[in-house]
C-alpha cells in the first residue's frame, strides 16, 4: 500500500520563522509606501539668517518649528545613538533633516567658510555642532556681550513681551547662553528661577507666590517652572483678546486697542 503524504504539524520554530518573514515583508511594504508618498519630512521654510541682528528672532522661530516636529532636542542636546536598528535609522534621518534645515537657512558661503576655519566640518552630519557654530558666529560671545545678556535677564519682565510663550522662549534662550561653556556668568538653576520669577511677579502674583513657596521648600525645578509657563501660554493662546475703546479727545475719533488678560488677578503685591 502506497504511503499517503501527511500534513506536517507546524512547530514553534517554523511558526517563528514564518512570523519573522511576515514582519520583514510588512516593514518592506511600509518603506515602499513611504517612498511612493514622498516619505521625506517637509519642514516649513523660515527666513534666511544673514546678520547678528537677525539671530535672536531666527533662533526663536527655528526652535518653534523644530519643537512642533519633535526635533528641537537635536540642536539643544547631544542625542545619543540608539542601539535598536530601527530607532538608529530614525535617529540618522532626524539628524540629517535638522542639519539640512540649518544649512538651508544660511545662504552666504562666506559664513560656512568662516565656520570651517573655526573647526566646523561640512562632511559631518551633526546638527548640534552646526547650530553651536552658528551661535558662536552670529552671537557676541565677548565679555561685554555676555554681560549684556545677564543684564537682560536681571531686568526681564513679562509685560514687555507679546505673549507668555515669547517670554518663556526668551528666558530659556538666556539661560542656555549664560550656561554655555564660553560664559563667565554661570550660576545654579536657582538663580535663573528667582530672576525669572521676578519677571512675572506683577502679571501673575498668585503663580509667583506659589513658585516662591516651592522654591523655598526645594521642590521647584527649572523644568517644572517651564512646564507651568507652557500651560499658561497654551491657555492664553485660546483666549480672545479683549477690545477696549479709547476716545481720542483731540479729534473725537475712537481707537480700538487690544489687551490680553492675565491669568492671575490677585491684588497682593509681590516682593520687590
Amino acid at each position: 500500500m502506497a504511503n499517503t503524504p501527511t500534513s506536517t504539524v507546524p512547530t514553534e520554530d517554523t511558526l517563528g520563522t514564518t512570523n519573522n518573514d511576515i514582519i520583514a515583508l510588512f516593514q518592506q511594504f511600509l518603506q515602499n509606501y513611504a517612498q511612493l508618498n514622498g516619505g521625506k519630512r517637509q519642514l516649513p521654510p523660515i527666513y534666511p539668517l544673514e546678520t547678528q541682528e537677525d539671530f535672536p528672532m531666527w533662533r526663536s522661530r527655528l526652535l518653534s518649528v523644530l519643537e512642533r516636529h519633535g526635533l528641537d532636542e537635536y540642536i539643544l542636546t547631544d542625542v545619543p545613538r540608539p542601539e535598536s536598528p530601527i530607532e538608529r535609522r530614525q535617529w540618522l534621518e532626524d539628524r540629517a533633516d535638522v542639519d539640512d534645515y540649518l544649512r538651508a537657512a544660511v545662504i552666504d558661503p562666506n559664513v560656512w567658510n568662516s565656520l570651517e576655519e573655526l573647526g566646523w566640518k561640512a562632511t559631518n552630519i551633526n546638527p548640534k555642532s552646526t547650530f553651536d557654530m552658528l551661535t558662536h558666529y552670529f552671537e557676541d560671545n565677548t565679555l561685554d556681550g555676555q554681560f549684556t545678556l545677564l543684564q537682560e535677564l536681571t531686568t526681564i519682565r513679562r509685560g514687555t513681551f507679546a505673549s507668555m510663550d515669547a517670554f518663556r522662549r526668551r528666558v530659556n534662550y538666556l539661560k542656555i547662553r549664560l550656561q554655555s561653556e564660553e560664559s563667565v556668568f554661570k550660576m545654579p538653576d536657582g538663580g535663573f528661577m528667582l530672576l525669572t520669577l521676578r519677571g512675572i511677579a506683577h502679571e501673575y502674583p498668585d503663580l509667583y507666590y506659589q513658585c516662591i513657596n516651592a522654591y523655598e521648600n526645594k521642590t521647584l525645578t527649572w523644568s517644572t517652572l517651564m512646564l507651568e509657563f507652557h500651560r499658561i501660554a497654551t491657555a492664553e493662546s485660546k483666549k480672545p483678546a479683549l477690545t477696549t475703546i479709547r476716545i481720542d479727545r483731540e479729534n473725537g475719533s475712537t481707537i480700538n486697542t487690544n489687551h490680553t488678560t492675565a491669568t492671575d488677578t490677585s491684588s497682593r503685591k509681590p516682593r520687590s
